[in-house]
């Protein structure tokens, strides 16, 4: 109730919903584990949602090979 009425609000912009029932778990430390596993979850799947052209073309670029010295001609450059 209190999610929908946020999301209605700003259009769910800067609110991020996670369902969790922690019914579904045994004890304390099976729950919070879960928990923090969700966040962690949804805090990546929002990331890369959100991500924009730029962020990818930059992201690329770093994971592109550099060369370190130039490329090998095919013979001599003469000019006329």
């Amino acid at each position: 109730m209190i999610g929908e009425s946020l999301k209605s609000l700003d259009g769910g912009k800067n609110y991020i919903f996670i369902n969790f029932n922690a019914w579904l778990y045994q004890g304390y430390d099976d729950a919070r584990m879960a928990l923090l596993q969700k966040v962690a979850d949804k805090i990546l799947e929002e990331s890369k949602s959100r991500e924009t052209c730029i962020d990818k073309a930059k992201e690329f670029i770093k994971r592109a090979p550099r060369k370190t010295s130039a490329p090998p001609t095919l013979g001599k450059i003469t000019t006329s």
